[in-house]
């Protein structure tokens, strides 16, 4: 019972700050076992627990208070304000330039972090975060099946008839259906196969572009009946048929058959899969009806997402009244185009991104860990400058500039890697990956270094900062000190964390 008490009481003890705890505490615990021995009733006993209580807590209070006026105070004091800015970073500076490998070793470790951080995010930003390159983009759609129960996806793919029902039936949403051609161009210099789509409609006025000149396909160009027309994209109209108005109307032949130029897309167009050619289908139905599901659909939402999604579900059951062989239990649904363009890679990158960002965490702890070991090898240097009168908040401070001043080192490095590392990248990046070809440095990735270098200073900085600051002995100035158990369990803490 009389070591619950005594243990008890220590914990009690805690809530007075440190040094206090430390210079007093051990006597006002005997003081506190002696009264309770000299007690000899129950009541007496509660009586002097609960003064005891009120003593400890009344002088943290008391003692705390003061600790927070006399640190406000010296806030209002200019200790914290840009007064003495200039004379910390000359003294950070040449703090750094005296131990060159420390300087080295924690710019080194922390710019690698930053640099393949700052690189994966631009590459979640262009491939994932950023808009697609259309007009109100996020109005566009890719359909798909989905199974009556599960709701799960079971295929991209529609037949004809389908497309038809859905333009015809289901008013809010415009669509055009495609699948891939890869033809062979002659007659425009060497032959050379290209690559091509087959549309059902005009998808450069349904992304909500114009051509450059002449005109989109149409839904009449679908007629196996109609003319064989084409639309050029515009590098191919430049490269290879002069950038000039009179490609119109021009005959080029592909695979053998004459086809007629009515078009060029806008530069950059290449939807999809960087098309340079866009015929129409000229679909046949008796060849290739309902089960004849060959082409992948894309749509521009235009009415309420629900009321679409309602017409375009009783559209299909339907239709799987009608032609059950083909149609069984599944529905017509859709999602944003840019999470279908997106959908294999997204997985692979945001774990790429979240592993790189454990990269730099470890190493921030890596930093923290030699801040903490030099700062314990100049605890001697912070008592003299505390002796001599300069206050904690200032010392912390001036080791706070220090790692600001690594973190800007390490901020400019990575940022000047992870450009290089950005375009390493994209050369190595197979052809297959979407939108690879927009990733770059810009103004918000460097906005995003210039932020992560911040934070990474807070997070390697404050720590060591504090733990200098405060765990000084000032009777100790001018001699070596050893690292006490406080560092110890800083430095594993860190370490326990970077595992």
């Amino acid at each position: 019972m009389k070591s619950l008490e005594r243990g008890l009481y220590r914990l009690l003890l805690r809530l007075l700050p440190g040094d206090l705890r430390q210079n007093f505490g051990a006597d006002m615990e005997q003081l506190h076992r002696d009264r309770l021995l000299e007690e000899r009733t129950v009541r007496g006993s509660v009586w002097l627990w609960v003064t005891g209580v009120a003593d400890v807590v009344g002088v943290a209070m008391q003692e705390r208070g003061a600790r927070m006026a006399r640190t406000w105070t010296m806030w209002r004091t200019e200790r914290w304000t840009m007064g003495g800015w200039d004379q910390d970073l000359r003294f950070g500076v040449r703090s750094l330039a005296k131990r060159p490998g420390f300087t080295v070793a924690a710019v080194g470790t922390l710019a690698l972090g930053i640099a393949a951080t700052v690189a994966v995010f631009g590459v979640v930003r262009a491939v994932l975060l950023a808009p697609l390159p259309y007009p109100d983009s996020e109005q566009l759609m890719a359909f798909e099946n989905r199974h009556v129960e599960t709701g799960e996806g079971i295929g991209e793919t529609f037949d004809h008839p389908d497309i038809r029902a859905i333009q015809a039936e289901v008013p809010g949403i415009a669509l055009a259906g495609y699948s891939g051609t890869s033809p062979t161009l002659t007659g425009l210099g060497e032959p050379r196969i290209v690559t091509g789509v087959r549309v059902t409609d005009g998808l450069i006025t349904l992304t909500g572009l114009t051509p450059a000149i002449g005109r989109d396909l149409v839904a009449a160009d679908d007629d196996p009946e109609a003319d064989r027309v084409a639309v050029v994209s515009y590098a191919m109209w430049q490269q290879s048929m002069g950038g000039t108005v009179d490609a119109l109307g021009t005959t080029i032949i592909l695979s053998g058959t004459p086809w007629e130029v009515v078009g060029v897309a806008p530069p950059g167009f290449d939807f999809p899969n960087g098309a340079d050619l866009w015929l129409p289908r000229r679909h046949v139905v008796s060849e290739c009806g309902h089960g004849c599901r060959l082409l992948r659909v894309v749509g521009r939402l235009e009415g309420q997402e629900e009321v679409v999604r309602q017409r375009l579900d009783a559209l299909s059951q339907r239709i799987e009244e009608d032609f059950p062989d083909s149609h069984t239990d599944s529905r017509f649904d859709f999602r944003p185009l840019l999470d279908d363009e997106v959908a294999d890679v997204r997985t692979g990158i945001l774990v790429l991104f979240a592993s790189v960002v454990m990269v730099l965490l470890i190493a921030c702890a890596n930093v923290a860990n030699l801040m903490l070991v030099r700062s314990h090898a100049r605890r001697s240097e912070v008592a003299l400058r505390l002796t001599l009168g300069a206050g904690r908040l200032r010392i912390a401070r001036q080791l706070m500039t220090e790692s600001l001043l690594i973190s800007a080192l390490a901020g400019s490095i990575g940022t000047g890697l992870a450009w290089w590392g950005t375009a390493a990248l994209v050369g190595l990046a197979p052809e297959s990956l979407p939108r690879f070809d927009t990733v770059r440095i810009d103004g918000t990735a460097l906005a995003f270094a210039l932020v992560l270098t911040v934070v990474a200073s807070a997070l390697f900085g404050v720590l060591p900062a504090l733990r200098a600051s405060r765990d000084v002995d000032v009777s100790r100035a001018g001699r070596r000190d050893e690292a006490g158990p406080n560092a110890d369990r800083s430095r594993s803490a860190l370490l326990a964390v970077e595992f």
